[in-house]
This record gives structure tokens, sequence and C-alpha cells, in this order.
């Protein structure tokens, strides 16, 4: 499915420990419902484009479907606090080890189309008719980072 929306990418504090990306969602062409991004869609690259490290956890664990709603025309943001050289713990269940040097960051959001989802707005709400499931993949645009 393409994309009805865009995504953005930005570092909120150059040198801040753990880094923290914001995350936006914007330019819907309609009302959508969306799941949470997670932190683990944060991708880190080299020069040659080439992944430098993968997430990891200790911890398995369940944690319940949150979702949210994009209006048309409206913004919506998250900071993504990137665990880096910290062990897997509680407080974050996902750590990864970058490495130093400059590199590339990107966000690629990924929801399974025919993924079944519970459906959070069949609880009377008149816009529950008006707001559909999305599902697909995109990508935000590359931004240079200093790990």
């Amino acid at each position: 499915m393409e994309s009805n929306f865009e995504l953005s990418l930005e570092a909120v504090d150059a040198g801040q420990r753990p880094p923290v990306f914001r995350l936006a969602f914007s330019s819907s062409s309609e009302r959508l419902l969306l799941p949470y991004p997670e932190v683990t869609g944060l991708q880190f690259l080299d020069a040659a484009g080439e992944k430098v490290a993968e997430w990891r956890t200790a911890y398995l664990s369940i944690t319940p479907l949150d979702e949210f709603v994009l209006r048309p025309g409206g913004r919506i943001a998250f900071d993504l606090e990137t665990p880096d050289k910290l062990p897997p713990a509680r407080e974050h269940d996902w750590t990864i080890q970058l490495p130093p040097g400059r590199m590339s960051v990107r966000y690629v959001y990924e929801v399974e189309a025919d993924k079944k989802r519970y459906d959070f707005l069949a609880k009377g709400s008149r816009f529950a008719a008006i707001t559909k499931f999305w599902g697909g993949r995109v990508e935000s645009p590359m931004i240079e980072f200093d790990a």
C-alpha cells in the first residue's frame, strides 16, 4: 500500500546521551489509525549505506498494541531515545551498540497490511467509520548523526 503521509526525522539534541531522535508523521491525505512507532525502526548506516549495528534485547516482553489517529493536515511527533552502549534493562527493552563517528540514520516504518488488529475505534465513536487502518512501508529521509 502506498503511504498516505510523510515521515520526518531529526536529532533532538546533538551530543545528548543517549541520543534522542524526533520522528514526525504529517501530510496525511486521509484519517488513519497507525501503531505507535518503536525505537527499533531506527536504522543506523555507514557512508556506504550498510547497517552499522543491530538492535538487541535481553527480555521477552509483550506489550499492548497502542495506536494513534493521524488526521488530514495534522502532525504528530514522537521522541525516540536510543539506548546506545547501555546494557538491556527493564526501563529500555531494546539497546544498540553504535560505533563512534559520523553516520546516517533513517526511520523505517512498516505495518503488515493484512495483520489482524483490534478495532480500538469501534467503541461507539462517530469517527470510527471514517478512520481506516493503515498498512505498508514508508521511510524517513536520512539525516547525518555523530555517535
